[in-house]
């Protein structure tokens, strides 16, 4: 929910955030609570994770796999 590239500083950002479990009460209550601006704002790092969580679907891991999965439900 930031405006730079959270993987910038963190190559491996992506392979490790999908190991992460879903909190999906804040992810929920941090999308909705966004303005039309805001959501502008952060438009491409959302759509950046929709495209990696896509791509981690096809993974091998089952863990990244079902994370993936709940973060674009």
């Amino acid at each position: 929910f930031q405006t730079e590239d959270p993987s910038k500083c963190n190559p491996r950002f992506w392979e490790e955030l999908f190991l992460m479990k879903v909190n999906l009460e804040y992810l929920e209550g941090k999308l909705e609570a966004l303005d039309g601006e805001e959501l502008m704002k952060i438009k491409d790092n959302i759509n950046c994770l929709f495209q990696h969580c896509i791509q981690a679907l096809g993974e091998e891991h089952p863990i990244r796999v079902v994370n993936a999965l709940q973060v674009p439900c």
